[in-house]
């Protein structure tokens, strides 16, 4: 019975424990009247429990856990992203020396993907492309004060580098990745010079692209392994360039125009990341 209990209470603690079987034969009856007493035998002696403990973390018989990985932001990743924007549209009309500028903005809502590797110290490279359709556009009185000058961006697109520091486990905010990115950029856009109640006299660039160069940063926080969010600021460039404007219905040209583009936008952004955690992180030449 002692034993039953040693063993119930080694399995509810996580111990192993193989007691041997002890076997002790009964003490000889006690001699009676009729027939001759029987010299008692001697008991075997009984060998104690053998007990076999499970390995404790620690104590030299296995490694201790190793600790869970942190949260990183090595690896490949995609997502969505959606904000605001707004900027400045400054027109020269080439022939005549007359300008007209005006205010665009709108929202922007896309998709990106990218790559980022953590290094062992902290430090977070990365290239990312997003693509983005977008709803900006503005006008104003053209030098003729009988038209109306509007300009319209209709899609942007970035290719960029990023650089930051990953700050891991700040208390009351947990993990965050505040950074800084630049590279080049793609606008659509096209320009109108309209006339109100004489549309036949509509002026319109087409479709065209813009090129110019974008820089910008924000922080992405890590809420788990594989997902983030982010939130930042860009700002983008299109310098200048030169068109025809041509009669909306007959493509007749009628005048050529200058046009310097900047926009500035905010946005927020969930990301993805297909793999868990950084692979061996490497040392910065630094």
């Amino acid at each position: 019975m002692k034993n039953s209990k040693f063993l119930i209470a080694a399995i509810v603690c996580g111990i192993a424990v193989a007691v041997a079987p002890v076997s002790v034969k009964a003490a000889a009856a006690t001699p009676t009247a009729t027939a001759p007493a029987k010299k008692a035998k001697k008991h075997k002696k009984t060998k104690p429990p053998v007990v076999a403990v499970a390995p404790v973390p620690g104590d030299g018989f296995a490694p201790a856990p190793a600790e869970a990985p942190k949260p990183r932001y090595t690896g490949f990743y995609v997502g969505a992203h959606g904000g605001y924007g707004w900027g400045d549209s400054d027109w020269t009309f080439i022939d005549a020396g007359s300008t007209a500028s005006h205010g665009i903005n709108g929202a922007h809502i896309g998709g990106h993907v990218g790559y980022s590797y953590q290094f062992a110290n902290n430090i977070v490279l990365g290239v990312e492309g997003a693509g983005s359709w977008v709803d900006w556009s503005g006008e104003s009185v053209c030098p003729n004060p009988s038209a109306r000058c509007r300009t319209k961006l209709y899609g942007v697109g970035d290719a960029t580098v990023r650089a930051g520091y990953a700050f891991e486990n700040v208390p009351y905010i947990g993990n965050i990745l505040p950074y800084v990115r630049g590279g080049v950029t793609m606008a659509g856009a096209e320009s109108f010079v309209s006339f109100p109640g004489a549309e036949a006299f509509n002026e319109t660039s087409h479709h065209r692209n813009l090129f110019g160069y974008t820089a910008g940063g924000g922080f992405e926080y890590a809420l788990c392994p594989k997902t983030s969010v982010a939130a930042g600021y860009d700002y983008r460039d299109y310098g200048t360039s030169k068109f025809d404007m041509v009669r909306a219905n007959t493509h007749a040209f009628v005048e050529r125009v200058r046009e310097h583009d900047v926009e500035h936008s905010v946005y927020f952004a969930v990301n993805y990341k297909f793999s868990d955690y950084a692979l061996g992180p490497v040392e910065m030449p630094w």
